[in-house]
């Protein structure tokens, strides 16, 4: 019976045969003539049984690994080494192989290649007929995916050959059947492809110059490969538009030509900086001459490469594939900076009609092909192996996210956002939005923007729809569309209100009313309830259900308060109105809540607004997490690597590529074989869960953070909206004096960043400063809400000085925040004495004799209020913004210097009571030079800083002027 022995040592005699008859085999594909003794020949039925038994053994190989293993260890087997190469240790057996028989090297000469070089050459040249160079090709694709491979200098005759005699070459060959050109082209791409996707750009490969930083080269510069890549998908972009037949082969061509461009794209930016700090020779083009030059081919001069990949979007359903990673490219180009959106519209230009139906089609939820997108979906490394739906979702969901970036980078501009949902780019502000007819003619992906938030509007769990990953970039692009920095702001909001009414219906969404997150309140020291810490740990079934809801409130909040604002600067008060009653409703964020509070205090716990509600669901803290402690592995490599696979989202919120890093970590560990492979494995493990919970756990802090802004938006609104007309005086003022205290205690617990920071400062500067005088609460010891109206006035910062004071505390030295606090706890105090409240409420009730004496007096007792209360204070104030502008981060010294010129600036207007100049220093112009030299900075930044500094200077000695003539 045959078994394996029998027919691996049939392979070795015809083996033997072949290397004993090369001259006549030679002799003969020459064609020149040969005697009857010398040509052999084999029998149709043994050459048959022959290729059955190497096709079993394959499969065999492919498919159980013990069996693989077997056959490369074997050595009377081994005559081709093996079948596959799946393995490391086959890769390495066949690498070995290649290099000793000589299959591919350097000649003597030096300049042209022997082996397969010669017989490509030759042999197949003349019958115009390649399947030994596809048979190498495929090869050495599978051995370039591996990570053990030859030293630069010998896998360079290789990656020589796949370059210069294939791509380079391969337009001008002739072919008995085109499809094996397309074919061979196909195989060439992806062996350049198999090295890069598991590289990362760094100094210390640049300075070696390894092989994929040689190919990148090439690919990021003008050079006989990139030209070559170009020629290819021109050539597939000239079939398209002429309509030709589907040709198979050329697409997969011409897919693994978009797909290496963009693996070069991605890799530009590492490569870049590598280039930069290794002092390396390598010439990397910019990314708008790459994209954007024009082509060097007579019939096109006119276009570029952008314009090209915007032919295979027009025609994505039957180039999906090609679709996905023409969207990541766009997506590339979209987040540079300075902005390229003109560049990128224009080159859209010539085929916008058909684009912009070809993207209504493709972002219709109503379409026969299904959309499927969850929202636990990651962003797929390979397109390969999934579905057509699942494929279609991700098209959707990269379009999505690139008009994100696109309206972040631009949003005044014509940008792709614009152009593809038909906006006129003349005049965006004043373009014609209608909606489509029955027949479906107008429809464009705005309007599927529209149904696809609407279902989530509708849906009392919206999550479990098939493409709920969806969801959040929509309501993101609908939010920077009517942002006010928008020049579509005005225009967007009015189609979705007079059309849709779709913001009002967002806010009346079971998801936004809903705060079903359980909380767990530990009770402070001093019995304040709301100041205790929401205890909240990454739970892995619930993270990003959590992480979409508060994204998704915060958006609609911010929605909110655009769509009231817009309404309110021009008169209208009906949907203000509902918007507030649905903001400030009790029964619904009640029955949503799930309290975790003891008995005792949920019984004294007063029912809060979901106003409230949404401020509290804003607090989280999560526990910190451990890099796991590696035995196996390099702790420095592992952080390298973890350091080189950060990305920032479309939030800027820092993420894992973890997909990138678990194929790098599987390149690793396939080159191990030996007995603690387990260890290895369980250690990668670790890495890959550390880097999916510090994900979640830095998504989570930005939906909170989303949903805070979202929060100040609304109160921004109601507070330069003051006072409301279809709200009683008294109630608008307890409502933002409730706010205020709330973010006083929010701001206890919860650290922020400078930006953050900034905009909750904004906030209270603005609710401090409303534009008429709010109706006097009595003093009453029941709650924040009836304060006595010292503490309106006391809050009354002119030019934002306390604000910027808090902003301070959330980034600076450790015992600023409590400073701050003594601050706000003995403005209070002051506030609640009837030394203030008293005099205050006098001349607020005389008011009814002469308004006009009323107020200057009352604006002259705010002033001799705040001369007092800093007066005390000046020297805790000056001494800690001097520290801030010597020692402090760049952001906090801009902020302190300008908190400075407005503590100056007020100090002069109340006459220098305070002597704030006094105490800045024996010189101004000694402290400005002194503080300037401690600073490290940019030096852009460092003129902007010096300007301020100078400007704080100017006032100090006006102060001090003003002071010496009192």
């Amino acid at each position: 019976m045959t078994d394996w022995n029998n027919y691996f040592g049939s392979l070795r005699k015809y083996l033997d045969y072949f290397r004993a008859h090369h001259s006549q085999i030679v002799s003969s594909f020459e064609g020149l003539a040969a005697s009857s003794s010398s040509t052999q020949t084999i029998s149709d039925g043994e050459l048959a049984g022959l290729l059955s038994w190497t096709r079993f053994a394959s499969v065999v190989a492919q498919k159980d690994p013990e069996s693989r293993r077997q056959m490369y260890e074997e050595r009377s087997w081994n005559c081709i080494e093996t079948s596959t190469a799946n393995d490391e240790i086959c890769a390495v057996n066949i690498w070995n192989c290649l290099l000793c028989e000589g299959i591919c090297v350097q000649q003597s000469s030096g300049t042209k290649l022997g082996g397969v070089q010669r017989d490509l050459e030759e042999q197949e040249s003349n019958l115009k007929i390649y399947n030994c160079t596809q048979g190498f090709l495929t090869l050495l694709r599978i051995l370039l995916a591996h990570k053990t491979r030859p030293n630069t200098h010998q896998l360079a005759p290789f990656i020589q050959f796949v370059i210069h005699s294939v791509l380079c070459q391969f337009s001008t060959r002739s072919y008995v059947d085109s499809n094996q050109m397309w074919n061979i082209v196909k195989l060439a791409l992806d062996s350049l492809y198999e090295p890069l996707k598991t590289f990362y750009a760094t100094t210390v490969v640049v300075q070696n110059k390894s092989t994929e930083v040689q190919i990148l080269a090439q690919l990021l510069s003008d050079s006989p490969l990139s030209r070559s890549i170009l020629q290819i998908i021109v050539e597939g972009a000239d079939r398209l538009q002429e309509n030709a037949p589907i040709n198979p082969a050329r697409d997969d061509a011409t897919f693994s030509a978009i797909r290496l461009f963009y693996m070069a794209i991605s890799h530009r930016t590492a490569m870049t900086d590598a280039v930069r700090v290794a002092n390396s020779d390598l010439l990397i083009v910019s990314m708008e001459s790459f994209l954007f030059s024009a082509i060097p081919h007579p019939r096109r001069s006119n276009e570029n490469y952008l314009s090209l990949l915007f032919y295979y979007l027009s025609e994505f359903e039957h180039l999906a594939k090609h679709s996905f990673y023409v969207w990541l490219i766009i997506k590339e180009a979209t987040a540079q900076r300075p902005s390229m959106q003109l560049r990128i519209v224009q080159a859209l230009l010539p085929r916008r009609a058909q684009l912009i139906s070809s993207m209504a089609n493709l972002s219709s939820i109503f379409a026969p092909e299904n959309i499927s997108v969850c929202i636990t979906d990651l962003l797929p490394q390979s397109v390969d192996n999934i579905s057509s739906d699942r494929l279609r979702g991700e098209l959707c969901r990269l379009m999505f996210e690139a008009f994100n970036d696109a309206m972040e980078s631009d949003p005044c501009n014509p940008n792709i956002a614009f152009a593809l949902m038909n906006f006129d780019l003349n005049h965006i502000e004043s373009s014609t939005l209608d909606i489509p007819n029955e027949l479906g003619e107008g429809l464009t992906c705005l309007h599927n923007l529209v149904f696809i938030a609407e279902l989530f509007a509708v849906s009392d769990d919206p999550f479990d729809h098939q493409f709920s990953g969806l969801f959040d970039p929509v309501l993101r692009l609908f939010f920077r569309l009517c942002s006010i920095r928008a020049a579509s702001s005005s225009i967007l909001l009015r189609f979705l209100r007079s059309q849709y009414d779709l913001i009002f219906r967002l806010a009346s969404s079971a998801v936004f009313s809903s705060i079903d997150l359980p909380i767990f309140v530990s009770p402070s020291a001093n019995g304040d309830i709301f100041s205790s810490s929401v205890v909240r740990k990454c739970a892995e079934d619930e993270t990003v259900f959590e992480i979409v809801h508060k994204t998704a409130q915060g958006v609609i909040l911010e929605l909110i308060a655009l769509e009231m604002s817009a309404l309110l600067r021009t008169g209208y008060i009906e949907q203000p109105q509902r918007f507030l009653k649905i903001l400030l409703s009790i029964e619904n964020s009640q029955n949503s809540t799930i309290s975790l509070l003891p008995h005792s205090l949920a019984a004294e716990e007063p029912s809060k607004t979901l106003l409230w509600l949404l401020l509290d669901a804003s607090r989280i803290f999560i526990e910190d997490l451990d890099i796991p402690n590696c035995i196996k592995f390099d702790t420095q490599r592992v952080l390298e690597l973890l350091n080189f696979c950060i990305r920032k989202n479309s939030y800027g919120i820092e993420q894992y590529d973890v997909f990138y890093l678990h194929l790098m970590l599987n390149s690793e560990i396939n080159c191990i074989m030996n007995t603690e492979i387990g260890l290895i494995k369980e250690e990668a493990c670790a890495i890959l869960n550390y880097c999916m919970k510090r994900n979640a756990r830095n998504l989570l802090e930005g939906a909170c953070v989303h949903l805070l802004e979202g929060w100040l938006s609304v109160l921004n609104v109601l507070s330069l909206h003051c006072p409301l007309p279809f709200i009683d005086t008294r109630t608008h003022q307890c409502l933002l004096v409730d706010a205020l205290f709330l973010l006083r205690s929010y701001c206890n617990c919860v650290e922020m960043s400078p930006e953050l920071a900034y905009s909750v400062a904004v906030c209270i500067s603005r609710i401090s400063l409303p534009n008429s005088p709010l109706v006097i609460a009595h003093s009453s010891p029941f709650g924040p809400s009836h304060c006595t109206p010292g503490l309106q006035q006391i809050c009354r910062v002119q030019n934002g000085a306390l604000c910027q004071l808090f902003a301070r505390s959330g980034f600076a030295a450790e015992d600023a925040k409590s400073e701050f606090n003594n601050l706000c706890d003995f403005l209070l105090s002051k506030a609640k004495t009837e030394q203030f409240g008293g005099k205050i409420a006098n001349n607020m009730h005389s008011m009814d004799g002469d308004p006009l004496f009323a107020l200057v007096t009352e604006n002259g007792d705010v002033s001799e209020l705040w001369t007092q209360l800093f007066g005390q204070i000046t020297h805790e104030i000056v001494r800690a913004l001097c520290f801030d502008i010597m020692f402090a981060p760049l952001s906090l010294k801009l902020l302190a210097v300008a908190t400075f010129i407005d503590v100056l600036r007020e100090d002069i207007r109340h006459g220098g009571g305070m002597d704030t100049a006094k105490r800045i220093g024996q010189s101004p112009q000694t402290a400005r030079s002194r503080r300037a030299r401690t600073i490290d900075c940019g030096q852009k930044q460092t003129e902007s800083l010096m300007k301020a500094l100078k400007s704080l200077t100017m006032m100090a000695q006006s102060c001090v002027k003003s002071l010496a003539l009192g």
